[in-house]
């Protein structure tokens, strides 16, 4: 079933260790409700699974990258969806479930909540490669400039 979104993510707190850069595969695309103290929000959320970090029982890491559901040229989940190689056109339907699959850089910060230490997802970027390509620094055989 797509998940269709016209143009105008796990509940569990994941402490990775370290801040940073990661290399991540979205996994999963699913809507949820948030409830803050502005109420309660209707977000999308991108399970991502990262790369290279495993937990403690040598299992994969995934965490949620949340965004609001609200898609305009201005919003977060548009610059996602354009970082992960999807293009949302204004009064135009975009299924973002073409993301599960996408790879992706995701800049995880440290947040605290209730005295609890976790790991948020901050941004998504494109990956490396197609993130240097664009800058010019990688030929087109995949060399670096």
């Amino acid at each position: 079933m797509a998940l269709i979104m016209r143009a105008s993510a796990s509940g569990g707190l994941v402490h990775i260790g370290k801040p940073g850069l990661y290399d991540a595969v979205v996994s999963q695309v699913r809507t949820d409700q948030m409830t803050s103290s502005f109420g309660t929000n209707d977000v999308v959320r991108f399970t991502c699974k990262l790369d290279l970090v495993v937990d403690e029982g040598g299992d994969p890491v995934h965490l949620d990258a949340i965004a609001n559901a609200r898609l305009t040229p201005q919003t977060k989940l548009w610059a996602w969806l354009e970082a992960l190689g999807l293009h949302p056109e204004v009064d135009f339907d975009i299924d973002i479930e073409q993301a599960v699959g996408k790879a992706c850089v995701l800049s995880i910060v440290d947040a605290v909540r209730e005295g609890t230490t976790f790991s948020r997802v901050d941004a998504m970027y494109p990956p490396k490669r197609q993130q240097l390509a664009a800058e010019g620094l990688v030929t087109p055989t995949g060399g670096l400039n």
